[in-house]
């Protein structure tokens, strides 16, 4: 009981400073977001993804915060409160292979991007990422969930359900406890998680090799200066991507491991502050979304150098670079 309360006492105020922390990140980012004037295909998926990560700042952490608490609730009111938590997070997921593939299409075919990637595709490709990740999340809510188990354990007299006089089921509301293990493995680590971070991360390694191949021909040395500083600035701002997803990825996998252990070893010891510590890193990951704007945003970057006085260093920076590619294309 003693190591229960100091749990609760540390995560709690750890969740507000996080869910205040994403909260404030992310706004200015939608602000920055709002107040530029281009309405191109990356800015609004950026957007979208922008606002599915306040969300998980508003109501995802809370959540948690509800979950360490072991508050008791009603069954159906828990299940739909952890399908809303982890609807976020699906989206968040799906937003980064929808701007990975958008990037992987400017890399691969500029020309044709320029006149296909409208806003309505856009659109299509937001509106598909939130429909997945609705469709998804809420499974559990429509029955695949450990609602027959938990009515055999409260008429066993467990410690985690009860059913009161009127036959209502209340549980201690807790992902584990509300939703079925093969759900958490199968649907939200397999198909929501991995399949989109093995696509996403292929992408932006097929990304880092088209642009350091030199594919493109080089017919003057004008263009030749041109094209050297568009790969080097593709290949650092790839590279930059690939970075972000790695600490994205790492963040999420202790979670989805620990299911899999529950799964596949239901006699395995687990402490047991490892689920709510798990489970609130894999809502930190909502942290390194900020970053993912600044890296494919230049207005973005741009702000930062003037707000950290950076500006004139860059311009510098930019030349130097600038001569040092025409002195290599003068000598080849």
């Amino acid at each position: 009981m003693l190591y229960y309360k100091l749990l609760l006492g540390v995560s709690v105020p750890v969740c507000l400073v996080l869910s205040l922390l994403i909260m404030v990140g992310n706004a200015l980012v939608l602000r920055l977001l709002l107040r530029n004037g281009q309405r191109d295909a990356i800015t609004m998926l950026m957007i979208s993804l922008v606002v599915s990560d306040v969300a998980i700042g508003l109501v995802s952490f809370p959540m948690a915060m509800l979950f360490n608490a072991q508050v008791v609730l009603p069954f159906q009111a828990c299940v739909w409160l952890t399908c809303t938590s982890l609807c976020w997070i699906i989206v968040s997921s799906l937003h980064h292979l929808a701007i990975a593939v958008d990037r992987w299409y400017r890399v691969s075919s500029p020309a044709r991007y320029l006149t296909s990637a409208t806003r309505i595709r856009a659109l299509m490709h937001i509106i598909a990422c939130w429909t997945l990740a609705i469709c998804f999340a809420y499974v559990p809510v429509f029955g695949y969930n450990n609602q027959e188990l938990l009515r055999q354990a409260a008429a066993n007299g467990s410690g985690v359900t009860w059913l009161t006089p009127r036959g209502q089921l209340h549980v201690i509301c807790q992902n584990l406890v509300v939703l079925n293990l093969d759900y958490l493995v199968y649907v939200l680590f397999v198909v929501c998680t991995l399949l989109p971070v093995l696509a996403t991360t292929a992408l932006y390694l097929l990304m880092l090799l088209r642009v350091g191949s030199g594919h493109q021909a080089r017919v003057a040395a004008t263009a030749h200066v041109a094209e050297g500083l568009h790969e080097r600035k593709q290949r650092r701002l790839t590279a930059n991507m690939l970075l972000a997803l790695l600490a994205y990825v790492l963040l999420k996998i202790p979670y989805n491991a620990l299911n899999c252990v529950f799964l596949y070893c239901p006699t395995c010891q687990v402490p047991y502050w490892a689920v709510p510590f798990t489970f609130s890193l894999i809502l930190c990951s909502a942290v390194f979304n900020p970053f993912i704007v600044f890296l494919t945003h230049k207005q973005a970057r741009d702000w930062c150098c003037r707000a950290a006085g950076c500006r004139r260093r860059w311009k510098r920076e930019t030349v130097v670079s600038l001569v040092r590619v025409a002195e290599r294309s003068v000598k080849t």
